[in-house]
């Protein structure tokens, strides 16, 4: 997704943005739902809910924060390099999360607890 929005950047035809952007948004559900499935495996059963929040959180922050920086860049220099910055902002993130995908932490899940072992520890629902 950060070198077809980089691309982005480049196009000056409405049809050849409208295409790009169409292939953006196909890599944006999985990438979500990728999210979600990772959360969900990589936590212990009584705390998936929370950690699906947080993917909600990070997203949503995300957004939030793409849209302030983007939007100034658009407003005082050029839509086009909009598209750039979105596009660098995420390459970085991608190089700073990177090593640690790579080195593969936090890919074994907790084990879930028991009814038994929540009710001993007060944390039963």
């Amino acid at each position: 997704m950060t070198v077809l929005c980089a691309a982005l950047a480049l196009l000056s035809g409405l049809l050849a943005l409208a295409a790009v952007l169409a292939l953006v948004g196909f890599f944006l559900a999985p990438a979500l739902i990728t999210g979600y499935l990772s959360a969900d495996e990589l936590t212990a059963a009584e705390v998936r809910t929370e950690a699906s929040s947080w993917i909600n959180t990070a997203v949503n922050a995300g957004a939030a924060g793409a849209a302030i920086v983007v939007g100034t860049v658009v407003d005082v220099a050029d839509p086009q390099l909009g598209f750039l910055v979105g596009a660098v902002i995420a390459l970085v993130l991608l190089l700073v999360v990177a090593p640690r995908l790579a080195r593969g932490v936090g890919r074994t899940r907790p084990p879930d607890r028991t009814a038994h072992e929540a009710a001993r520890s007060g944390d039963a629902h």
